[in-house]
């Protein structure tokens, strides 16, 4: 990974035995579509290098927690609708505790022209949502807190 965004992974004992966490903060689009702002189509190889970076960043962090059978949580900045291609090749087969059990468009960030939902908490079959929303931040910033509630099956 790039730019202090190495996926961060614990695996914390619970009394119902270990549970794997992985934090991520992917690569923004942000680069890629500066780039076709500033040079039009001529920054079309300056966009697709800003994705395959995304997706190459994206497939290490999912790597990281392939091998494990205990339950896993992903969670973080991922950079990525669950729209996405990217998203849906990495992540897909995870469930995303928001779509699950959120109400409303969940966007958790924000620009002066939309609202769009990136940050995602993502579960293995082992749990369940019951809760998924994004609060108000008190502290400014572009990002809202997505606050998930999970429950441990047996």
């Amino acid at each position: 990974m790039s730019g202090g965004r190495e996926p961060q992974r614990f695996q914390i004992e619970t009394p119902a035995g270990p549970v794997q966490l992985l934090n991520v903060h992917l690569s923004t689009i942000r680069e890629g579509l500066e780039g076709l702002r500033d040079e039009g189509w001529r920054g079309l190889p300056r966009f697709a290098a800003n994705r395959d970076e995304a997706a190459r960043q994206s497939r290490m962090a999912r790597e990281r927690t392939r091998h494990d059978r205990v339950p896993l949580v992903v969670l973080g900045d991922f950079n990525l609708p669950i729209e996405s291609a990217i998203y849906r090749d990495n992540w897909g087969d995870l469930h995303n505790a928001f779509s699950d059990c959120g109400r409303g468009f969940g966007y958790s960030k924000f620009t002066d022209w939309f609202g769009i939902r990136i940050d995602h908490v993502l579960m293995s079959p082992h749990w369940r949502c019951a809760d998924a929303r994004v609060l108000s931040s008190p502290y400014g910033g572009d990002h809202a807190p997505l606050v998930v509630d999970l429950v441990l099956l047996n």
